[in-house]
Parts: structure tokens; C-alpha cells; sequence
């Protein structure tokens, strides 16, 4: 027996160096980081030539998971990144090769980002894109079962599971980028198109009796209420603005928005959409704090109920601010100081610096209220 392992140790290593070989020399990514991103959501879903045939007659759609709410907001997570560093060049450059422009469902959605840059800035991505590539050579280590799973998906094929989804994750980007660069006259205008395309989205799945995977809107309802969110922050840095005139116009705004979250925060509970009640109730109280109605805002938190098991993270720490800010206001500082410290202690320690801070500096004077020593 000893002698045999001692015959069979040299061909293993000799494969093992014949295996290093063999390898190919382009062992990094294809794709640039923003649509490299959108084609792992297809995959995700089950797009891309691993989805095996079906009968004739037969939908594809079927062979898609069920619970894609769940999926996106795992895909968006491990997004972030890619998001942070996103451009409106890249955005529309993978816009143009991920969308179908042939009278699919995201033509418009398409149109809107493609004219974000010129036809020259989208081609850059590409060419900066082949040109990392070329530079890093064999040096750059990359994960090999993902590169093999990319290079089954062609560059040429568009979209066909998770189209919506990505139009409306792009549209996103680009609204944030709108926003973070002080353009808040874009954002807010991209912004509304972007919720009139999103809830026709919506629609569309919701009128579908048979309810197939490839229209079942469960992986829209995060997006929906990021973009929510996005719009309060935009109209919040309107009213801002040095002109009276235009901060009036959006300030009455604001007022028949609220109506509009109301509705949309009705609907959502009936669907048992936690993502997007939570955000709702979040901008109302966050609206209410601003506008120095302290006892709406109470009366908002006692009759609504917050989905606490099943909201996000980020959701229930604002939602725990805000009460704890509300309660402060009211003179009810046991609570405040309740609600701010289970606050603090779920907060993050690698992110969030400015609302750990905020929630700090509320949280001292709480204790120095309550007669403590903080």
C-alpha cells in the first residue's frame, strides 16, 4: 500500500502543474463593475443559457424562485459597492447593453438613461474597461467559478428575467449621482420619471391573474421604496433653496406628497410589503420632526405599527431615532432613552459615523435630562 501512494504522488503533482498550465491567461472579468453586477442579478433569477428548455408552450418564467423580494435585497447588499463607485457613464453604458431596445417593456427607462452622456462617454467604459484587463494580466487572482459563470452569458444577449428590476436599479444610481453632485433640479426630475415607470411596472404585475415569475413584482418593492426615500431627500434639498419662490412650489409639494405616501403606505401593509411601510412610515415622521409637529407625529407612531421582525436593519435604527426624538420632545425621557440605546447598540460599528453621532450627542442629553451622569 505504501508503495502504491508513493507511485501515484508524482502524477498528482505533475497534474497539478499541468492544471496551472492550462490556465487561461484573461482570468478577470469581462463586463464593467456596474453591468457585471446586472447580469449576476439575471443569473440570480436563473437567467443566461444556465436556464435549461422547456417544452413547447411551456414558460420559462416558472423555473424562476419565488421569493425574489428576498434575492434583490441580497443582491442589492452585495451591490452596494459597485453602486458607490458607479458613474452616469457606466450607468447608461450598461442601460444600452443589458436593456432590449425591440419593444421590450424598458424602452422608455432605456431611452431616459442612454441620454444621460454621449454616445462617446458610453464606448470610454467599455474601452477603460479592456484596457484594466489588459494590465492585469495573470497578476490579478479572481474567483474562477464566477468568471466561468460570465463568460456563459454573451455580452450581446439582453435581459429578459430581471429587465425591470435593472431599469429601475439604474435609475436609482443615477438619481443618487444627480443628488450627491448638488443637481437636485435632475434628480428630482429624473426621480418622477422614474416612479411613473416603476409603478407601471408594478401595474402590469399586479393585472397579471396567472401571476408569472417573469411579472411578479416582489423584487420591485425594494427599489420602490429606495426611490421613495430618494425623492424625500431630494425635495428636502429643494426647499432649501435660496429662491423663495421655487422653495414655496415645493414646499406645496411636499403637502400633496404626503397624501401620496399615505396611500402608497396603505397599500403596502395590505400586501405585507415591510420594506416599503417601514420607509413610509420613517419619511412621515421624518417629515413631521422637520416641520415641528411633535403631536402628529406621536399620534403616528402610537397608531401605526412598525414591522419590526421583518423590516431592514437601516429602517428600524431610523424609526428607533425618530421615536426616541419624539419621545424626548414630549418630556417622556424613560422611553426616549429606551428607544435611543437599543438605537445605538444595533447600530453598525464600520458605517454610519454621522448618525451614530446624532444619536450620541441626543442620547447625553436624554441622561443629563434624567438627572444621570452619562
Amino acid at each position: 500500500m505504501a508503495a502504491n501512494k508513493k507511485e501515484d504522488a508524482p502524477p498528482s503533482t505533475i497534474t497539478t502543474a499541468d492544471k496551472k498550465a492550462e490556465q487561461p491567461a484573461a482570468a478577470t472579468p469581462q463586463f464593467p463593475p456596474v453591468e457585471a453586477a446586472a447580469r449576476r442579478l439575471e443569473r440570480l433569477y436563473g437567467g443566461g443559457k444556465l436556464q435549461p428548455t422547456t417544452s413547447k408552450g411551456a414558460s420559462s418564467a416558472a423555473l424562476l424562485p419565488m421569493n425574489t423580494t428576498k434575492i434583490m435585497k441580497k443582491w442589492l447588499g452585495a451591490s452596494s459597492g459597485t453602486a458607490g463607485s458607479a458613474t452616469l457613464a457606466s450607468v447608461a453604458a450598461c442601460a444600452e447593453q443589458t436593456l432590449d431596445p425591440s419593444g421590450g417593456v424598458c424602452v422608455t427607462g432605456r431611452e431616459i438613461l442612454m441620454g444621460l452622456c454621449s454616445e462617446e462617454d458610453r464606448l470610454n467604459v467599455k474601452v477603460v474597461t479592456d484596457n484594466n484587463n489588459k494590465d492585469d494580466g495573470d497578476d490579478k487572482v479572481v474567483d474562477k467559478d464566477a468568471m466561468e459563470e460570465e463568460e456563459k452569458v454573451p455580452s450581446s444577449d439582453y435581459l429578459k428575467l430581471t429587465c425591470r428590476e435593472v431599469e429601475s436599479w439604474l435609475l436609482t444610481l443615477a438619481v443618487r449621482i444627480y443628488w450627491r453632485a448638488g443637481q437636485f433640479q435632475q434628480a428630482y426630475e429624473l426621480i418622477t420619471k422614474g416612479l411613473q415607470i416603476l409603478d407601471a411596472h408594478l401595474a402590469e404585475s399586479e393585472s397579471n391573474s396567472s401571476s408569472t415569475a417573469t411579472t411578479t413584482g416582489g423584487g420591485l418593492y425594494p427599489l420602490l421604496a429606495r426611490m421613495l426615500r430618494y425623492r424625500s431627500l431630494i425635495m428636502e434639498s429643494l426647499l432649501q433653496t435660496e429662491d423663495h419662490h421655487q422653495s414655496t412650489y415645493y414646499s406645496k409639494l411636499c403637502n400633496d406628497t404626503r397624501t401620496e405616501l399615505a396611500t402608497r403606505h396603505t397599500h403596502a401593509v395590505l400586501r405585507r410589503d415591510a420594506d416599503v411601510s417601514a420607509t413610509i412610515l420613517n419619511l412621515h415622521l421624518r417629515e413631521l420632526l422637520l416641520s415641528d409637529r411633535v403631536e402628529q407625529a406621536q399620534k403616528l407612531i402610537s397608531n401605526c405599527t412598525f414591522p419590526s421582525e421583518s423590516a431592514s436593519n437601516n429602517q428600524l435604527l431610523r424609526y428607533l431615532y425618530y421615536s426616541g426624538r419624539v419621545q424626548a420632545l414630549r418630556l417622556e425621557y424613560t422611553q426616549s432613552y429606551s428607544n435611543l440605546s437599543q438605537c445605538l447598540r444595533k447600530c453598525p460599528s464600520n458605517t454610519g459615523l454621522g448618525f451614530r453621532i446624532a444619536v450620541q450627542r441626543l442620547l447625553v442629553v436624554v441622561q443629563l435630562l434624567m438627572g444621570e451622569i452619562p
